[in-house]
């Protein structure tokens, strides 16, 4: 068993933790991303659940929800009592929902696909939701392993961005074709992502070498294109932290790179 395949077992059996096979058990207690991805999968699972509870639950809801259900089908259209009970009960589900949104801040349904795609892949990266297919603090090393597997690699790093901590990397399905993503620690307590993708033939292409800043929610977003390749670099860091990742130089046409 892969160890993303334990994660995998071990996130579908949340409710029921007596299907999980012993092997996956073996793998989440021997390798520290999988034990760290559970922390945080208990950490959100604790979040959503605090959000249910700071819902108030309107006093003799049971049983007036319990009468409800008791009355015939062929009653009157609902009273103005129950449409005051169903709104509550909404209000209440628009609480979670905006609390869950707040936690697991996706993708845009105005953007172009990759762009979706690549913010899925994002956030996951950011809340631990995946296991890296490679691990390393050296970019020649996962720059190596991405080629060899076929994957986009970035040929080169933004200045700024190569002076941080690298984590590892992940291939994954983007749109109709293949990206990498490569994570960072930029700052204490966050981190950036940095997804790579051929822009051969790709829609709403990012200009080449100007990076265009943008906000989407909480993350703070660059995107560029640099020959054929287009790049997206995430963070929930400020956006002055963000365009210091790309220094200045004597030619404002060209991001510095470092490779």
């Amino acid at each position: 068993m892969t160890p993303e395949e334990a994660r995998l077992e071990l996130d579908a059996s949340t409710l029921r933790p007596h299907d999980v096979s012993a092997e996956a058990l073996a793998l989440s207690s021997e390798l520290p991303e999988i034990s760290q991805w559970l922390d945080q999968r208990k950490t959100r699972d604790e979040i959503i659940a605090a959000a249910f509870a700071d819902i108030p639950v309107p006093e003799g809801l049971r049983e007036r929800l319990l009468k409800i259900q008791d009355q015939p089908a062929t009653t009157t259209p609902t009273t103005n009592r129950h449409k005051a009970l169903l709104s509550t009960v909404l209000v209440g589900l628009a609480l979670v929902a905006v609390a869950m949104l707040t936690l697991f801040d996706g993708p845009n349904e105005d953007m172009p696909e990759w762009q979706k795609d690549s913010m899925d892949m994002v956030v996951k990266a950011d809340s631990g939701d995946i296991l890296f297919d490679h691990e390393s603090p050296d970019f020649k090393e996962l720059r190596s392993k991405l080629i060899s597997s076929a994957s986009p690699a970035p040929q080169e790093l933004p200045k700024g961005l190569a002076l941080k901590e690298l984590m590892g990397c992940k291939t994954f399905p983007c749109a109709d074709r293949k990206a990498s993503i490569l994570c960072f620690v930029v700052e204490p307590g966050s981190e950036a992502h940095l997804v790579t993708l051929s822009n051969k033939g790709l829609k709403d292409m990012p200009p080449q070498h100007n990076p265009q800043f943008l906000s989407h929610g909480d993350w703070n977003v660059a995107m560029w294109s640099d020959g054929d390749q287009s790049f997206m670099l995430a963070t929930k860091s400020a956006k002055s932290t963000l365009k210091g990742l790309f220094v200045n130089t004597s030619k404002p046409k060209r991001i510095p790179f470092i490779s």
